[in-house]
């Protein structure tokens, strides 16, 4: 029930961000890890410290994984593939991706060494996207909760299949962009495709802020515990976060 009211607070204010103030906000809250801090904290109080902060550090690849399955998402559209179809891709090139590369065994430090260099190479790539002419419209209420409860439900449901799963498949699977492609959809309806383009822009850098965040658990969880691990973690990413708001 927990992890169920975050991803919808999330996800609700992914899309209200996007439909009142526009994609580029939307996708710097976006980076806040409030899904992935619930996920890591219920993943630590039911298996343990050591499985949650191991389960932290496969973050990093599952995040590269997201954006590229993000980025094929846009492709797709810009493709005029029907929206379902492109969701459905989206979510097979992240899982069976995260199932290969959890068959490789890469140590915790090396998996953060990967995500941070492919993210960080993502986000200058993804600069080149047009961004110009944004025309944005409005979504009601009810369809904004709408799309919340159903992304709320699906991470809900990833969240629960983790608790199951060896930590270096969970922590992949914290990861999956639901809240993200729900939001690109309401983005996609109220703008023209400039609208995706300029979320897109602000991921790599929202995933950067959450690999930094899973970074932090890794080293905190076992050192300390849960409680002050994560009160540390938010203290130090708290202040990148105020930053990329007003700089924006």
């Amino acid at each position: 029930m927990v992890n169920f009211m975050t991803a919808f607070g999330v996800i609700w204010l992914l899309l209200f961000s996007a439909n009142r103030f526009g994609p580029k906000i939307s996708g710097i809250i976006y980076g806040i890890p409030l899904i992935a801090a619930i996920s890591y904290i219920i993943l630590s109080v039911e298996q343990g410290t050591q499985y949650a902060s191991l389960a932290a550090s496969e973050n990093a690849l599952g995040s590269t994984i997201s954006v590229l399955s993000l980025y094929f998402y846009l492709w797709s559209r810009h493709q005029k593939w029907p929206i379902t179809i492109s969701l459905i891709s989206c979510g097979t090139i992240f899982i069976l991706s995260s199932l290969i590369l959890s068959q490789i065994v890469l140590s915790p430090s090396l998996n953060h060494i990967i995500g941070f260099s492919c993210l960080i190479a993502f986000h200058f790539f993804l600069q080149s996207l047009p961004t110009e002419e944004i025309k944005t419209g409005m979504s009601s209420q009810k369809e904004i909760i709408f799309q919340a409860l159903l992304g709320s439900l699906l991470v809900s449901l990833i969240s629960l299949i983790g608790n199951y799963l060896p930590e270096v498949i969970a922590g992949k699977m914290v990861a999956l962009p639901i809240s993200a492609l729900a939001a690109l959809i309401a983005i996609e309806k109220n703008s023209n495709i400039s609208g995706i383009n300029a979320f897109l822009k602000a991921t790599p850098a929202a995933f950067l802020l959450n690999v930094f965040y899973t970074f932090l658990i890794w080293i905190f969880y076992p050192k300390i515990g849960t409680l002050y691990g994560t009160i540390i973690a938010y203290i130090t990413i708290t202040p990148i976060i105020l930053f990329s708001v007003l700089k924006k």
